[in-house]
């Protein structure tokens, strides 16, 4: 995809950052901002389609300038500003999760063998807070953090940092929505901690009390849901197929369970698929023992929602794609996206996009705008000097060689 001119969309991100990074230039910032909204995989690749960007040294030099934590900031301060009295906990929660991304590099910043739901991989593991709106279903990316086994910090620990450092900048105490990997006692005791309610999905092999006394016999979750009598539970996030009637609704069974290790007691639901099945697909806990088995179910589908999160910055975004070596750049390559979307998802207006239309498709037409506007360029004859620029980087001298201007060359 060639980009003759800088467009509008890329300027009013531009705009919008250029106080947090005073220190970069214009052309520095616009090269940066470009290489991941036109989703490129390399800065090489950006260079040859762009010949409004620097060269592939100077954007890698600026990439190594950047300075990290300043733009989850701004959505976090836009979200407050946007909902005011109406951010409760009600309507709203935070979801944590983590996500893989595969890199290599000797030099690569935090590098290191992780585990992850598909198996072992090398590369980075990347811890996200995502805000999440009920009623409307919207998301927004508030912190990350990229893992380092260097350090004695675990990823619990990371999680609890970024909860808190969220309430520091002005959030409510909302529920903390997360799947199995984090539901860890001691992480729950730290969530509390802080005001939150937790809620959490739990392995069939947990070993849970149906009562606190000393002579109940410990047993495995499916067991201590299997003699519940089963109900029909109605959530708004069901699936259109649902909906319509295509396909029956989820059943449920509610009780309230002991967690080993633990002196505490929680509430806990099973979500099965049909009456007859024994066993359920999923079963749940959480610290809000008031809170009705069809609530608890409505939160555990919304921590799907930081999976689309990760999907699109991954597939649209060029999130850690960066090839650039050193802790800046990969912290660029995490928060540069994040914000991008929570920026997207804030102000859809500003890029001029249709109603409810969703961030990939936004994304799209911006990309086949650029298009559009260079093949009208093209046609015209008009702007020789940036046309010249482009012929020279596209060379075929330059195919398997780092892209250089013609009067470089």
């Amino acid at each position: 995809m060639l980009s003759v001119n800088i467009s509008k969309e890329i300027r009013l991100v531009v705009d919008r950052i250029k106080a947090t990074q005073d220190f970069l230039s214009y052309s520095a910032l616009t090269t940066l901002v470009a290489y991941f909204l036109l989703n490129r995989r390399s800065v090489s690749q950006l260079v040859r389609d762009c010949p409004f960007s620097l060269s592939v040294s100077a954007t890698c030099a600026a990439a190594r300038k950047y300075k990290p934590g300043r733009l989850l900031r701004r959505i976090r301060k836009a979200v407050i500003k946007k909902y005011g009295p109406k951010l409760n906990a009600e309507r709203f929660v935070f979801v944590i999760d983590d996500t893989k991304n595969p890199c290599y590099g000797k030099n690569r910043y935090a590098f290191g063998t992780w585990c992850s739901s598909s198996g072992m991989y090398q590369g980075q593991r990347v811890v996200c807070l995502a805000l999440v709106d009920l009623k409307t279903k919207r998301k927004w990316p508030l912190g990350y953090s990229i893992s380092n086994k260097t350090t004695e910090l675990t990823a619990f620990d990371e999680a609890y940092s970024l909860v808190k450092e969220a309430l520091d900048g002005g959030l409510p105490p909302l529920t903390v929505v997360v799947d199995t990997w984090y539901t860890s006692v001691d992480f729950i005791d730290k969530i509390r901690s802080l005001g939150c309610h937790f809620q959490g999905e739990l392995k069939t092999n947990r070993q849970v009390k149906t009562n606190p006394g000393p002579n109940v016999p410990w047993v495995n979750v499916v067991q201590a849901h299997s003699k519940i009598k089963k109900e029909l539970v109605e959530s708004d996030w069901d699936s259109l197929s649902i909906q319509k009637k295509k396909r029956r609704r989820k059943k449920i069974t509610q009780c309230h369970l002991q967690l080993k290790k633990s002196s505490k007691i929680y509430k806990s639901v099973a979500v099965y698929n049909n009456r007859r099945h024994r066993k359920a697909f999923a079963y749940y806990i959480s610290t809000d023992k008031t809170r009705s088995g069809a609530r608890i179910w409505r939160l555990s589908r919304a921590r799907w929602s930081i999976e689309c999160i990760f999907r699109t910055c991954k597939q649209s975004l060029s999130f850690g794609k960066l090839s650039v070596s050193g802790e800046e750049p990969s912290h660029l390559a995490v928060e540069m996206p994040l914000y991008l979307y929570g920026l997207l998802v804030t102000e859809p207006e500003k890029f001029e996009s249709e109603e409810n239309c969703s961030i990939d498709k936004i994304l799209a037409e911006l990309r086949e705008q650029s298009m559009n506007n260079s093949i009208k360029v093209l046609i015209s004859g008009a702007e020789t000097k940036s046309l010249e620029k482009l012929r020279g980087r596209r060379s075929v001298h330059n195919a398997h060689r780092k892209p250089t201007d013609a009067a470089a060359a």
